[in-house]
């Protein structure tokens, strides 16, 4: 090499290194905005009207689990229902919402006994006998306050408190026997057996 060569060849190599740093600055930003464009179409599929109703319905169905009563389920069939209309055609958001309350008002309305008659029923799953189907009947609770005739006490059935009612005095911490349900009152009574 020449004294010439030897000069101009550290010259050369950082005009190569600037613009290597530039190209390598122009590919990360353009890797970036590409990384920025995935993230973008990746959310944008995640925010199609299907795939929001498809998880809130399955969110729905699955809180049934966590909250009993058979009626959350009905919320998660209509999210679904409007999930694969919004697969098929492109409704209005107001169109979305008036066909979830009416698939799930006329779910709930007309499927909640027929479920309930096949999934809580006796074990031969064909009796319609709605004592068979009452799961507080004849079953026992424990009071957790007095209960006196007139004045409604606590009890406390299959781990959860209630409001109870009953035509004895019972003590708190008495073994009860509950006779009927009225919405969220119990019906009980003592326990004849100690």
């Amino acid at each position: 090499m020449t004294q010439a060569q030897l000069i101009l060849l550290p010259s050369f190599l950082n005009i190569f290194h600037v613009h290597r740093v530039e190209l390598s600055g122009t590919m990360r930003s353009g890797l970036n905005s590409d990384l920025k464009g995935d993230t973008m179409e990746n959310l944008k599929v995640w925010l199609k009207p299907e795939v929001v109703w498809f998880i809130v319905g399955i969110i729905l169905m699955l809180m049934e689990m966590a909250v009993p009563g058979l009626v959350i389920i009905f919320f998660g069939i209509g999210a679904i229902v409007v999930s694969l209309i919004c697969m098929v055609a492109s409704p209005s958001l107001t169109v979305q919402l008036i066909i979830f309350i009416v698939v799930s008002s006329l779910s709930l309305a007309l499927l909640r006994s027929w479920f309930k008659t096949r999934f809580f029923s006796s074990t031969d799953g064909m009796t319609g006998d709605p004592t068979v189907l009452d799961e507080f009947t004849g079953k026992t609770a424990v009071a957790e306050t007095a209960i006196l005739p007139g004045m409604p006490g606590r009890v406390e059935f299959k781990g959860t408190h209630w409001k109870a009612e009953s035509d004895q005095e019972i003590a708190a911490g008495e073994v009860v026997v509950v006779l009927e349900k009225d919405n969220i009152t119990l019906k009980v009574t003592k326990s004849s057996s100690k």
